[in-house]
């Protein structure tokens, strides 16, 4: 039964007990009167019979009178009893309700912060990939996905490449990401859609773009777990608690993927996906100021893809530029993640190892001129080209300037190419 109906119940038994109390009482009392006053005195047998009559009458009027107010004594008891009651419901649902606005506060902080920690990050960092870390870290942390991953658009290519993924509490990049397709979609769903969130089997998946003025530069991938509930339902939950701030973080990454891009375009070779000349000389001139400052060392690497004109030549320009991609791409992932490769010429490549004396240096030389020599490279008729490089190498000393350091590096690079090509000389020979 409802506490309401049970209420009322309760409150009709109360006053019916009541009345007839009040009855019992009235009715005793007025027998007992009537037996006691009315007995003749000098009738001792009447008398007798009345005094045995009216005394239980009057105790029934006194037992009457008693259950009346004890009847609303309890009755007021019981008022402010219920009184009391919803006294404490009113005041637990005021808890309740200011517990809920307390955590309703507290995760909206908790959104504050993380979007003021991803806007420092994005103004305060120049290098994407540290970026994108520490983002994917305070994602995660927010909102406790399964796994989060960074797409971006492939330059002049129609899909995207994962670039970096936070999944088993911590970031990946490259090969360890996890070989996870992003679920079906175009970048047409986005013109009537700011995110696309879908239930698929055991996984909830939502799709944010990561784009500025319209323009699509990729996008973040969030997966969590679901539930019994309704694909529908859940889809819901999503949008009413998390929409909100993935679209205000969303925006920051885009800057920083927009300004990623623009720096791409900038400072990197559009052939070989090398950094470009100019960000060579930039470089080379500040590492000289960063080893002079701090007193650490560096080295140089000069690369030359040998009789490259030669490959042009016999197999065409087409093959020549693919040779040119497949070589610097080889150097590119034989060198260490802090190692930079550059093309500042035709054929002519280079390598800057931070924090690496001569001896390593050569040694990474010899890898890179190995591995290329073993490489066979299908060209763009598709046969298979076999090329060797001459490599020279220069640590910088606390007398060079970028020009001298460059010239010492070219100098046995045209060494390397005297003595027989397909070679690596680190120091005057």
């Amino acid at each position: 039964m409802a506490p309401r109906k049970l209420s009322v119940l309760k409150s009709l038994l109360t006053n019916v007990w009541l009345v007839v109390c009040v009855l019992a009482s009235g009715s005793c009392l007025v027998l007992a009167l009537q037996l006691l006053l009315r007995a003749p005195p000098l009738d001792t047998s009447v008398l007798k019979i009345r005094l045995a009559l009216g005394v239980p009458a009057s105790f029934g009027a006194l037992a009457g009178l008693y259950g009346a107010v004890v009847t609303v004594v309890l009755a007021f008891k019981n008022a402010r009893l219920r009184r009391l009651r919803g006294s404490v419901r009113e005041l637990q649902r005021r808890a309740d309700e200011l517990e809920s606005l307390h955590l309703a506060q507290r995760a909206r902080l908790d959104e504050l912060s993380t979007l003021r920690e991803v806007a420092t990050i994005v103004n305060q960092e120049s290098d994407f990939g540290i970026i994108a870390e520490k983002v994917l870290d305070l994602i995660h942390g927010l909102l406790e996905p399964l796994e989060v991953t960074i797409f971006l658009c492939e330059e002049d290519k129609p899909k995207m490449k994962a670039f970096a993924q936070h999944v088993g509490g911590k970031v990946v990049t490259g090969r360890k990401i996890l070989t996870r397709s992003i679920p079906d979609f175009t970048l047409s769903d986005f013109e009537s859609h700011s995110i696309i969130c879908r239930v698929h089997g055991q996984e909830l998946h939502a799709i944010v773009p990561l784009k500025v003025a319209d323009e699509v530069h990729g996008v973040l991938l969030l997966i969590f777990s679901t539930d019994a509930r309704p694909a529908d339902v859940q889809v819901a939950e999503f949008n009413q608690t998390r929409r909100r701030v993935l679209l205000q973080v969303s925006h920051h990454i885009s800057l920083a993927v927009k300004t990623k891009h623009l720096h791409t375009r900038a400072v990197v070779d559009g052939l070989t996906r090398l950094y470009s000349r100019s960000h060579f000389s930039a470089q080379l001139q500040a590492s000289v100021e960063l080893a002079l400052r701090t007193r650490d060392t560096f080295s140089l690497i000069l690369i030359d893809i040998d009789h490259f004109k030669k490959v042009n030549d016999t197999h065409g320009h087409a093959t020549g530029d693919v040779i040119l991609t497949r070589v610097a791409k080889r150097i590119q992932s034989s060198l260490r993640k802090y190692d930079t490769a550059y093309r500042y010429g035709g054929e002519e490549l280079a390598a800057l190892l931070p924090r690496t004396r001569m001896k390593q240096a050569a040694t990474t030389a010899e890898r890179l001129r190995s591995a290329i020599e073993e490489q066979k490279f299908r060209g763009a008729d598709g046969k298979l080209v076999r090329v060797t490089v001459s490599l020279g190498v220069a640590q910088f000393e606390p007398t060079d300037d970028a020009d001298s350091l460059f010239n010492r590096a070219d100098r046995r690079l045209y060494r390397a190419k005297e003595l027989g090509r397909n070679r690596v000389v680190p120091a005057a020979a």
